[in-house]
């Protein structure tokens, strides 16, 4: 998947599929197979600058995509989307093979903020409490995408009751590491900018405080998406996970100086315990809360990956001592940063959180993965972008040997992969993209 800055101007995309469909050579031929095509139910969406769908809502015109929610009969619709053999009159032999047409958009997205409210939150970096920082750069971020992916929201650490709020004297209560039982989200994932400004108004009314219990917050994230609510979401899923500090709170580790949380993190007077070692002083000689528990981590983050949920890694002011750790944790995400520097989206500067969240969100509205409307085991399908035939496989650029690959497709799927030239090209906002299936007419 192509990486996009935010200067990239997003397009609504129309995508038109035609489908079901046989040269009349084939049709002749075949009587007596029973036919794959039905009357189908149009929902386009406009291409870009044409006025298309936003958030679910559509409108009455738009572009070459079309647009409107209309009933009809194969290319019979007239609210639905222009037809390819009207829309590009140069590819009118397959809007004649075309027995119907469909809307469709890259597969949903669904992102999991999983962020870490402990307590360091509560401190500032050049002036500024990171915890607004947190706040104000995710309420940006997100408005600027709301209609186009699905956001939930887990904070941690949490308490079962909201009335037993953990603040600074977490210590004293005993539940600087307390998670719920169960895996209900803070903010269930929903869409539009009414799930955003759910997450906003939870942020406001969050105090920061307690320790950081990344491992049993990212099992709670798979929980969700695999028993829990989250589990029925379509489409992609993903979590961001966000935090300033190192893995802490598994009780059952031991550990020095060297990888006590409390140490690293330089906001305790650890002279008083033996070897300056702050984890002396837990209940457990030597270990404790404070080990820093990166194993478990990346166990939790591979369990993710094992169900196809990629883990986004962002690490702002305070996790420099945890720098290999958020190194590790990105590359188990399978979403690293590439590049000589660190893997994780590391951020010196709460200023640049904004720009940082937007990197990452804007990346997904563009998704190369195309989903058809029925899979096809037989011919490979026609794909056409903005009227331009965009073939499977072509020779070389400039003369070089080889084939170069535009667009992937496994027989029987129900998915195309755009990749390379083509992947970029979409990605910088079309007016539509026609899939035709099952039409037995040479490129």
């Amino acid at each position: 998947m192509t990486r996009l800055s935010s200067a990239v101007a997003l397009s609504i995309l129309g995508f038109s599929f035609a489908y079901g469909c046989a040269s009349k050579d084939e049709a002749d031929d075949d009587d007596d197979i029973p036919s794959t095509t039905s009357p189908t139910t149009t929902t386009a969406t406009g291409g870009s600058g044409s006025g298309g769908t936003t958030g679910g809502q559509s409108q009455t015109s738009g572009g070459s995509g079309g647009t409107g929610n209309s009933s009809g009969t194969g290319n019979s619709s007239t609210d639905g989307p222009v037809p390819i053999g009207e829309a590009c009159p140069e590819h009118e032999e397959l809007g004649s093979c075309g027995q119907g047409a469909e809307s469709a958009k890259p597969k949903p997205v669904n992102m999991l903020i999983v962020l870490d409210k402990s307590g360091s939150m509560d401190h500032e970096t050049n002036g500024v409490q990171k915890w607004g920082a947190m706040k104000d750069a995710l309420s940006a971020a997100l408005e600027d995408v709301a209609e186009n992916i699905n956001f939930g929201l887990e904070l941690y650490p949490m308490p079962d009751l909201a009335s037993d709020v953990i603040l600074k004297s977490c210590g004293e209560a005993g539940n600087c590491c307390e998670m719920p039982d169960h895996n209900n989200m803070d903010v269930p994932i929903g869409s539009g900018i009414e799930a955003v400004n759910m997450i906003v108004e939870e942020l406001d009314n969050t105090d920061p405080g307690g320790g950081t219990p990344t491992a049993r917050a990212l099992e709670r994230a798979l929980a969700y998406f695999t028993t829990g609510e989250g589990a029925d979401l379509e489409g992609d899923k993903f979590v961001l996970l966000a935090t300033d500090g190192g893995p802490n709170c598994n009780s059952e580790l031991q550990c020095g100086a060297d990888l006590c949380t409390y140490n690293l993190d330089g906001m305790q007077d650890c002279t008083m315990f033996a070897d300056q070692n702050c984890c002396e002083g837990s209940s457990e000689p030597g270990g404790g809360d404070g080990c820093v528990d990166s194993f478990n981590v990346v166990d939790r983050i591979d369990n993710l990956k094992e169900e196809g949920i990629d883990t986004f890694v962002v690490g702002i002011p305070g996790t420099e001592a945890y720098s290999d750790f958020l190194d590790e944790f990105a590359e188990a995400g399978g979403r690293s940063v590439s590049g000589d520097g660190n893997r994780y989206y590391r951020v010196d500067d709460v200023a640049e959180l904004t720009q940082v969240f937007r990197d990452i969100t804007i990346q997904l509205v563009t998704s190369c993965e195309l989903e058809i409307p029925q899979s096809t085991s037989t011919l490979p399908p026609k794909v056409v972008v903005d009227c331009d035939l965009i073939p499977r496989f072509e020779d070389g650029a400039g003369g070089e040997s080889g084939q170069v690959t535009n667009w992937e497709w496994t027989p029987g799927s129900e998915t195309i992969t755009l990749v390379g030239d083509a992947c970029e090209r979409v990605s910088e906002g079309v007016d539509r993209i026609d899939v035709v299936l099952d039409c037995d007419i040479p490129e």
